[in-house]
Order: C-alpha cells, then structure tokens, then sequence
C-alpha cells in the first residue's frame, strides 16, 4: 500500500518514498494524501497537494518530496511551488511487441539522465525546472538503440511541465543480427575531420565530415553494423564530442538519421548520412556502386559511377588497335575544340574547350589536328600531356584545332586491349584493328553500362606483298 511505502515528516513537511519498489500514479500520491488529510486528527495540518487536472499536481503549503522518491511515481507531473521546481511527467508510446524488447534511456543536459530497469515502454518524472531555473530548456531525448533492432530517438521540450508523450518507433533489424561482440572487432576505422573526396568521380571534390576507412577488408553491410556499434545504447566511447550512445548527426543543421545516426542499409546497398563516405583508397573494389552518399553540402545521391570495361579481344600483339566515339557510323574527330595550350617544367598542357565527361580514360591519347599525343591525367578541360610527345612550342597545332579522345588508342600488347572507365551515358562508338598483313577490322559498337567487348576478325591479306 502506499501508506507503507511513504512517509509524511510532519516537521519538515516531506512526503519520502522509504520503503517498496511500487512505482505509483501521482494521482494515488494525491488521493491517499486527501483522504489521510480530512481526518479529524489532520485538521491542524497544511494539506501537502493541489490538483488542476487528474495529471498536473502541485506542492503547496511549504511541503516538498525528495527528487529521488519522485522515481516511485508515475503518470503525472509536479510542481513545488515554494521554489518554482518542476518535474514533467514523459511516457512512451508505441508498439508494446516490439518495444517490450528495447532498452530505453533519456538524456538531458548531454548526459544519460537514467536507464530504465527493464525492458518496456517508461513512464516517468524528471525534473525540468531547479529552484525556477530550466535544466538545457527543458529539453530531454528519448532513446531507443537495442542492438539487433533499428534505432530511434525523440527529443522532447518539457519546460511547460504537464504529461506528455514520446513516441517511438522500432523494429527488428535484419541487417544487424550479428553478434555484437564479434562486430565489436572489426577493423573499420571512423574518423571525424574536414575531407575532400571526388566520390563520384567527376574531377571536383565534395566535403564530408565523417571518413569511413573499411581497410581493404570489409563490406559496407558490415560497416553499418559496426556504424551501429559504435552509437548503440551503453556505448559510452566518444565520437565527434560525444558519447556514442547519444550521437544523433555530423552537423546540428542536418537531418537526423534516426533508425541508425551514421546510415541505413536496406536492398543490399547502404544509405549514409549526410557527411559521411569511405575512404576509396581503403574500400574494396567488390563494394563500389554499393553505397550512395550525401556530402556535406547537401548534395543528395553522390554514389561511385559504375565502372565499366571497354575491350577488344581476338587480338595479336603486333595490333595496332582504337576505340572512338562514332556518330551515324562514322568516326567523330571535333568531339573537342582545342582552346589553350601550354608548357611547364617537365610537363605540357593542353584545355579543351567544356569539361570532359566521367567516362573520360583517367589517362590515355588525345589526337589534335590529326596528331597523336598522351596525357597522363585530367582536371575539369585541362590535360597534363606527357612532355616528351609534346613539340616545343607547339608550332605543330594551332588553337580552335578539332581534337578528340579515344577510349583506346595503342598497341595491343596481347590477346586483349582494354581500358576501365566510369559509366556516363551510352556511346555510339567505331573499333578498328590494323596490323600489316592483315585486312583492316573495322566494327560498330555501343558503350552500355555494363560495358563493350569487341572481338576482332583477323583475316589474312592475300594481296599484300
């Protein structure tokens, strides 16, 4: 009963909870104190309570309760008035199936005001106001972080006191079911700083604030459980600031990725928050394409571009072999416009006019009025052309020359001449295989994206001598 469990100090006005783990409404709080103070014996004493509402109470007449007696009530909030101190009344709400197996936990002020005992939906006071004084405003988090489970978190504004709900939202997680201890060991490696990326590989960089660093060993599916890992509940470790279990985003500003802070994972590919990638000299080549990004600008869907082969087999070393763009079956040789040219120490350059597009051989031939020449990289228009192919002065080519640039355009070397490039869009292109001795190859073939493969008919020329 609640008369066992609390005790009146008539002396110092107190009502402390001292006996029993019964944990009961405010309202039974108020009515076992009104019918204790109608009897004759009470006449001469101040009642302690008043009621506006069957869940908003106050203390009156001087008298308090202990802040830790106000963990054995529930379902109503109190205010003392003698010192304007208040203690809001939060529950959750939702699914009672799946909640019944989470864990939840409130923060307040940066820190986990308290973790519930047992699994289950809480309904509890906590004190938003001291002595007049809002605690952080009056706000407080509601989390929900069970491993195996998606995540969830609400925050909540109680500085008008009062009962008030926080709802939340959870499910089993069939992408975390692997146990936590062996994620815990995974070599993956997550940094906060200020990074510059290409991630999709179109010659500018996007910001992040979150590297990913999967070590050449690990799947982006295992990243997200070991993501989860890390922001789980009673994960006391900090990251960028804080405490794993209460980190919520990179950035304030950004939306919040609640059922996992640092990205979800659905359909076999993972979602990040924003301002996170991976780090691309660590992530294994089988998980490019597996994971789409939003930098930090906000730019949504920045994901690798699909990487594609282009080749032509069936060939002999001595082959002298090209690949290029075609159009109504006819080689395109003013796909570019030459607009600059220039020398460096050790190195020549050469800007075409509009950026080149991702599907651009990161390095290869460029042919400028009919000649010629390699570059060994690109950025934005601009090729760094390798020196020694290069005349001096460049009297040879004139600017506003057509150039363009082949996807291959050399020796063969082998059996099969190839080159890897980012998907862009589909292209109409012409395959030519020349070698003396042998009739001239020439095919059609279209650039899709999962790539081209040509393979070369080498017929004997019977005439040549």
């Amino acid at each position: 009963m609640i008369s066992d469990d609390f005790t009146l100090d008539y002396g110092n006005k107190t009502i402390t909870h001292t006996s029993g783990s019964t944990v009961y409404t405010v309202l039974a709080l108020y009515s076992w104190l009104m019918d204790l103070f109608d009897d004759s014996g009470q006449m001469d004493d101040d009642v302690p309570m008043s009621a506006q509402t069957p869940t908003s109470f106050k203390l009156i007449n001087g008298w308090s309760i202990p802040d830790a007696s106000m963990d054995f009530l529930k379902a109503g909030a109190i205010t003392d008035t003698s010192d304007d101190t208040v203690w809001a009344n939060l529950y959750t709400i939702g699914s009672d199936g799946v909640i019944g197996n989470i864990t939840l936990y409130v923060a307040q002020n940066g820190a986990v005001l308290f973790t519930a005992a047992a699994a289950g939906h809480i309904d509890k006071l906590v004190k938003v106001k001291d002595a007049g004084v809002l605690i952080d405003s009056g706000l407080v988090t509601v989390f929900a972080r069970e491993w195996g489970h998606t995540f969830d978190h609400y925050q909540m504004d109680l500085s008008a006191g009062g009962r008030q709900p926080a709802p939340i939202a959870v499910a089993a997680d069939a992408n975390n079911q692997t146990a936590s201890g062996t994620v815990a060991a995974y070599a993956v490696d997550v940094t906060f700083g200020s990074y510059t990326v290409d991630v999709n590989q179109n010659t500018t960089d996007e910001n992040y604030e979150v590297e990913v660093d999967l070590n050449s060993t690990h799947t982006v599916a295992e990243a997200y459980e070991y993501l989860k890992y890390l922001t789980r509940r009673g994960e006391t470790a900090v990251i960028d600031g804080v405490q794993g279990q209460l980190y919520t985003t990179a950035d304030a500003a950004y939306a919040e990725v609640k059922a996992a802070p640092l990205g979800t994972f659905a359909g076999g590919k993972f979602f990040g928050a924003r301002g996170l990638h991976f780090k691309l000299a660590e992530r294994p080549a089988s998980q490019a394409n597996l994971y789409e990004l939003i930098d930090s600008d906000g730019n949504t869907q920045i994901t690798e571009p699909t990487v594609i082969t282009v080749q032509v087999t069936s060939l002999d070393a001595a082959d002298r072999v090209l690949v290029a763009l075609a159009s109504g079956g006819s080689l395109v040789t003013n796909q570019y416009t030459l607009a600059a040219t220039g020398n460096g120490s050790g190195s020549a350059t050469a800007t075409l006019t509009g950026a080149l597009p991702a599907d651009t051989p990161s390095s290869g031939v460029i042919r400028i009025a009919g000649k010629r020449y390699t570059y060994s990289s690109y950025a934005g228009a601009v090729l760094t052309l390798n020196a020694t192919d290069w005349p001096s002065g460049l009297e040879e080519d004139n600017n506003n020359a057509d150039a363009y640039i082949p996807w291959l355009d050399q020796p063969a070397g082998g059996s099969t001449a190839s080159v890897g490039i980012s998907y862009a869009a589909d292209r109409e292109v012409i395959a030519r295989v020349r070698q003396y001795g042998i009739l001239p190859f020439e095919s059609p073939g279209t650039i899709l994206n999962t790539g081209l493969s040509i393979a070369a008919i080498r017929t004997t020329d019977g005439i040549v001598s």
